[in-house]
């Protein structure tokens, strides 16, 4: 079985089946339900504890079955994962911390900023999950000044839902000038195009990234930039 995904998702994403088996770890029988079960809790995450996590696992079970009949023992397994990842968060000082990737960049964007985040214009690429969750986030620390850009064309409809601002197509590079802190949630791995990048004569910016891969502009100057 495992080969006949890593078949499906090499010719989906143009890649080599050998490259994509040697990505992947391949769990069975009871590891894999205990793989499940850490993963829903967020004790694999980068940020142990990570809250988001829980939700991406659940919108994996929906998606499942949006696309075909999921075993009812598949089902109640997930079921029973959510369980679980919400008593580690209620019972466990893991939970307590209610920490997060978007809050962890959050915070290092507060070591090295001039302003407070009730001035600040925040700057998101991406209209994803991890979009909106920066997007409460930004708002619980007092940011309202935020603008969302999307390459795809949806920043306009995503804005809308969450009354934010969407970045005009085209105007990436005033955006980005006008930008104190960038955060990037897009995975997307095309770079942006010279246009779209801010010269070296713009003032010094915050970005962090919170995206599978790693846009290129990460190599501009006067930027303070982390993974």
């Amino acid at each position: 079985m495992s080969e006949l995904i890593f078949a499906h998702i090499a010719t989906q994403a143009g890649l080599a089946q050998e490259i994509v088996s040697s990505s992947f770890e391949v769990y069975s029988d009871l590891e894999s339900a205990e793989h499940l079960f850490t993963v829903a809790s967020g004790l694999e995450s980068a940020v142990v504890g990570e809250r988001e996590i829980a939700g991406q696992v659940r919108r994996a079970l929906a998606t499942a079955q949006q696309a075909s009949p999921v075993p009812g023992e598949l089902v109640q397994l997930f079921e029973h994962a959510a369980h679980t990842a919400r008593q580690v968060g209620q019972h466990t000082t893991i939970g307590s911390q209610g920490r997060s990737i978007v809050a962890v960049a959050l915070d290092l964007a507060d070591t090295v900023a001039e302003k407070d985040w009730a001035n600040r214009r925040a700057l998101i690429f991406g209209t994803g999950a991890y979009a909106g969750a920066t997007i409460a986030a930004l708002r619980e620390r007092g940011c309202e000044d935020i603008w969302v850009n999307s390459r795809s064309g949806r920043a306009q409809q995503f804005a809308a839902k969450r009354d934010v601002h969407a970045v005009p197509q085209g105007h990436s590079w005033q955006a980005m000038a006008e930008a104190d802190v960038i955060i990037g949630c897009s995975g997307g791995a095309a770079p942006l195009p010279p246009s779209d990048i801010p010269p070296v004569g713009t003032p010094s910016l915050i970005w962090r990234s919170l995206a599978i891969s790693t846009p290129q502009w990460r190599t501009c100057p006067r930027w303070s930039l982390s993974p």
